[in-house]
């Protein structure tokens, strides 16, 4: 006998959410942090020496020599004095100003002494014009003062004199222009503190004389607001400015998940980039990213374990970034970066970045079951150095960066509201695919139960309240808050995650127009020109996941366009000639310019366009992403020959799985659902939108449209699990539940809208509601389309109403009816329930007529068996019918009768230490039906396998009697799962203080155990909680 019973440790593994898992692991060019830190080059950029002329490979060198001989806390605004034997030194000229304390120049004529006191030799320099032009040898200490032949010497001093010598000790870089004071006692020049004036006062002023020039006080900025940024230097390392019109890019790394993001870009100018913004606190990357035209030229010098992008974050305004440090974050020593350093490259292996071994991990932050509010300083520590850095939760979630192989801390520092529950320590560690995950202390790496992505930081309230106006999750939006009263969605004050006014703009109808917007092409390195050729515009409006309009321009401007007040739209060139990056757009007034979907004060302009390399005759096919993803099952062995199929609204792509990866080609930025065409497999399927990010560092990347999380592979599970990880969604006015797939614990809910009846044509004079049921995303406030599924939808029906018929309304408008069942619920009151095949594409209709007390449903007698009688285990008598209510005939419900019946008799259980065995026939096909078998619901909830076993001979399914006793005496509804359908019977639990007959037989008690063929074909994921929770509200 073959025994098909789950451990908990497989439903453990079953039930991790494939939305959460593949979030977690980024390890692109510019989204992960890269590994093996260069210490001493943090702050490369300024400390590079090379003399003109000397060749590249002598300057890297060089630099390399500095970085290994330089101590590892040498701050970035700090310079050496000495540098590497291979790099001779520079004559750098520069200027300095002349002026009295009162802020007039110094007139002409009066002469100052540049002190040489390495070679004992002095220059005497006379002011012309309020001006010193001095010469001096770079990396070098001189003292500037008033020359001992000049009579000022009698009459004035200086003000920003070293107090002990009299004269100002400065000294200037090979690649500065400005002269910096000499620190002395760590023979060092120090970057952050120019000397750009020489202040003089009469001699017999004793106001104070600093041994350092003061800076200002300097002006912090509240995190998150923006900050002006000082003009940064951009050369290369010999010591040359880069060249004019280079481009640079500035990325915002809180932003870079969001699909709209567009960073900001910079062209050097004289040197230098100007007006650079940057929001304080906040982790930035500057460099060149991938679609840079000079990404293939330059690689940026003195960055952490990165070719082309350097971390940096702004703190002060008018004051220059500041280096990030990778474990310390912004909590790390103040290292301002003055200048931008390159190297041009020359050979094609410079250009190779170091392997990624670090992932980008997000977190669920949990409040009592509800996602905790945002703000919350989590401090992740470093247990090999002792570093660490603060980092602020979102809303119920927290994204942290971590390297390979190092241990790891993560707390929660002191606040006002909380203290974590549980220690949480982890490793990066390779799992036998080669792929690194952050793995929870004690677990191995092919351990799937201890990925750290897939568990909860679990937060415990200091005042030992319940989670309150703060929460954000509440907790009927994803079905597994289950209390005492069998409220699915917790007290019903609490369920309101988000009210209807903050997605109105999803149904939102005023139109606007686009008007006049150009169509350039480059024609030079800062002109672009008009394109006459016309060209096809595709405008998808994403806020509702809808191909809008297609459009030709003309003569390098487009016609009139109709967009949607607000929505985000994406548009997309198609032409075999020309080609363009999708843009991401909003339109909020006729005859204004579009800004992008994430505003940020800049205009869309135009859509700039660029010439193919090679023409391409079907330019549809250009918009695809092709992309490859791993599948294992859920023990994360490779899978092989498994068809994967990808639908959207307008296409299905089938793809196979082959030696443990699938290879698929979709269009950018739809939406398709993903789920598994096999016998053997399913997964939690979910919507996928694929995008080529290569500006990001990362080619391609792909989706997970519930949570906007990045899907990195695909986990299979057996077919008998199929469903068991399903979450039911409820509106906010408690009346409709929708169930049938994992939707997460995410900002995802369920909008239910009452149309005008004229909007339906067909019903006239009749008792009818029209239902705009929708899925929505608020992660980004986006209409969800999920195109492929099978959903169930219940809603409650009104006092005094019967339901008639349920249709939904085709893209034609024309009434499909849909099969349906009216089911009593616990409270006396009505359920309707029906299923749909998508959400979000159709809406319903529910037809009502006046109630009418229904008459029991005569059951209908099944087939004979083969072999009648009672087989081997049955407990009652062999006259057996199924529960299974006989089909409506009166042509408006189609529902149909379910092919299972139980095979023996009535079921109770009588206390007995046997359990109670229910035995599952098909009429059709019964061979089968255990392959077939799914689980078992009991009264609206999954069983745990543990709690039943389950063998062949039909389906021979045992309760086991500690179950059993959990259960209250009377009747239970239970429900058993098949892959082609399902079984809704009850069964009685006598009273646990049955007294015993004297020949030693339980004494039956209770109710009649015959049974009640009105309460079939019912929803029991639904009968109970959600029902009790609807009619609470509604009444």
């Amino acid at each position: 006998m073959v025994t098909k019973k789950k451990g908990l440790k497989a439903k453990i593994s079953g039930v991790l959410l494939t939305a959460i898992l593949i979030l977690t692991m980024m390890p692109w060019h510019v989204m992960a942090d890269d590994a093996a830190p260069a210490e001493g080059t943090a702050a490369a950029n300024t400390l590079t020496t090379e003399s003109e002329g000397v060749s590249k490979e002598t300057a890297n060198a060089a630099t390399e020599v500095a970085a290994q001989e330089k101590p590892a806390v040498t701050s970035a605004n700090e310079k050496p004095t000495t540098t590497s034997p291979k790099a001779s030194k520079k004559v750098v000229t520069t200027t300095v100003k002349v002026a009295y304390k009162d802020g007039t120049p110094v007139e002409d004529g009066v002469v100052f002494t540049l002190d040489d006191p390495v070679n004992n030799d002095q220059k005497d320099y006379e002011v012309k014009n309020g001006k010193l032009e001095l010469q001096l040898i770079s990396d070098r200490e001189y003292r500037l003062g008033i020359s001992w032949d000049d009579e000022k010497m009698n009459t004035h001093k200086i003000v920003e004199a070293d107090a002990n010598l009299g004269t100002i000790p400065v000294g200037i870089s090979a690649e500065g222009k400005t002269l910096v004071w000499y620190d002395r006692q760590n023979k060092k020049l120090l970057e952050s503190k120019p000397v750009t004036k020489v202040t003089l006062k009469e001699i017999d002023d004793n106001s104070e004389t600093p041994s350092e020039p003061q800076p200002d006080e300097k002006k912090r900025v509240d995190k998150g607001k923006l900050a002006n940024v000082r003009d940064i230097e951009v050369v290369l390392d010999d010591g040359t400015p880069m060249p004019d019109g280079v481009q640079l890019e500035l990325i915002d790394m809180s932003r870079v998940a969001d699909w709209s993001y567009e960073f900001e870009k910079f062209t050097v100018k004289g040197g230098k980039i100007h007006g650079v913004k940057m929001k304080a606190e906040t982790q930035y990357k500057i460099g060149m990213d991938t679609a840079n035209p000079s990404y293939a030229d330059y690689t940026i010098v003195g960055a952490y374990n990165s070719k082309h992008l350097m971390r940096i974050y702004a703190r002060y305004e008018n004051e220059y970034p500041l280096y990030y440090d990778y474990d310390e974050g912004i909590n790390g020593a103040e290292k301002p970066i003055a200048k931008l350093v390159f190297h041009k490259v020359k050979e094609q292996s410079e250009l190779e970045n170091p392997a990624a071994t670090s992932s980008i991990t997000v977190l669920k932050v949990s409040d009592g079951g509800y996602a905790a509010k945002a703000g919350l300083p989590f401090r992740l520590v470093r247990k090999d150095n002792g570093k660490s850095k603060v980092i602020y939760s979102e809303q119920g979630e927290l994204t942290i960066n971590t390297e390979a192989n190092v241990p790891y801390e993560l707390k929660l520092d002191d606040n006002d509201t909380f203290v974590m529950k549980d220690k949480i320590e982890f490793t990066m560690k390779k799992n036998k695919q080669g792929k690194y995950n952050p793995i929870v202390e004690g677990y191995d790496a092919n351990d799937i139960d201890g990925y750290l992505q897939c568990r909860l930081i679990e937060l415990v309230r200091k005042d030992g309240k319940k989670p309150g106006s703060d929460s954000v999750n509440p907790g009927g939006n994803n079905g597994n808050n289950s209390g005492d009263d069998g409220n699915p969605c917790g007290p019903c004050d609490e369920c309101a995650k988000f009210k209807p006014e903050q997605y109105a703009k999803i149904f939102e109808k005023e139109k606007v127009i686009l008007k006049n917007m150009p169509v350039l092409r480059k024609a030079s390195a800062n002109e672009y020109k008009p394109i006459k050729k016309k060209i096809t515009f595709i405008f998808y409006n994403a806020t509702t996941q809808t191909v809008e309009t297609k459009v030709q321009s003309s003569n390098g401007v487009l016609p009139d366009v109709e967009m949607i007040k607000g929505h985000n739209y994406i548009v997309f060139a198609e032409d075999g000639d020309f080609e363009m990056p999708n843009a991401y757009l909003v339109l909020n007034k006729t005859g204004e310019k579009p800004v992008p979907s994430k505003q940020n004060g800049r205009k869309v302009d135009a859509f700039y366009l660029t010439l193919r390399q090679m023409y391409v005759s079907n330019p549809e096919v250009a918009k695809r992403v092709a992309y490859t993803l791993p599948v294992f099952d859920k023990d994360h062995n490779p899978v092989d020959n498994v068809k994967i199929k990808f639908v959207s609204e307008y296409e299905q792509v089938t793809a196979t799985v082959k030696d443990g990866v699938v290879e698929y080609s979709l269009i950018e930025d739809q939406n398709y659902m993903v789920y598994v065409d096999d016998s053997r497999y399913t997964l939690d399927s979910f919507p996928m939108t694929m995008k080529d990010k290569s500006e990001w560092g990362a080619a391609k990347y792909a989706f997970n449209h519930f949570s906007c999380g990045s899907v990195n592979e695909l986990i299979l599970k057996p077919k008998s699990e199929e469903g068991k990880n399903n979450t039911t969604l409820i509106d906010i006015d408690n009346t409709t539940a929708v169930t049938g797939l994992n939707f997460g614990k995410g900002d995802y809910l369920v909008s239910v809208r009452k149309l005008p009846k004229e909007s339906v044509k067909g019903l006239e004079g009749k008792d009818y509601e029209v239902l705009d049921i929708d899925m929505i995303n608020m992660y980004r406030t986006e209409l969800s389309k999920l195109v492929r599924g099978n959903f169930k939808v219940s809603r409650l029906v009104p006092d005094g109403k019967d339901v008639k018929q349920v249709y939904y309304v085709d893209k034609d408008g024309k009434l499909v009816k849909v099969p349906f069942k009216q089911i009593l619920a616990s409270d006396g009151g009505y359920i309707v329930s029906f299923d749909m095949s998508s959400m979000s594409m159709y809406n319903n209709v529910i037809e009502y007529t006046d109630h009418k007390p229904a008459e029991p449903e005569k059951p209908t007698e099944p087939e004979k068996p083969v072999n009648p009688g009672n087989d081997q285990g049955d407990n009652n008598n062999n006259n057996t019918q199924p529960n299974v209510p006989n089909p409506s005939n009166n042509g408006d419900v189609t529902n149909s009768a379910s092919d299972y019946y139980v095979a023996n008799g009535n079921l109770v259980w009588n206390n007995d230490n046997n359990g109670l065995l229910i035995i599952v026939k098909s009429k059709t096909d019964d061979e089968k039906t255990f392959e077939r078998f799914r689980g078992v619901e009991i009264d609206g909830k999954v069983v745990d396998p543990s709690n039943y076993d389950v063998v062949k001979g039909s389906a021979r399914i045992t309760l086991h009697t500690s179950y059993l006793k959990s259960l209250k005496p009377g009747k239970h509804a239970v429900t058993v799962r098949f892959d082609n359908g399902s079984l809704n019977s009850e069964f009685t639990v006598a009273s646990h203080m049955a007294k015993k007959a004297p020949n030693g037989k339980i004494v039956k008690t209770g109710d009649s155990m015959g049974f009640e063929f009105m309460f079939t074909f019912v929803i029991a994921s639904l009968l109970l909680g959600v029902v009790i929770v609807m009619r609470k509200k509604s009444a």
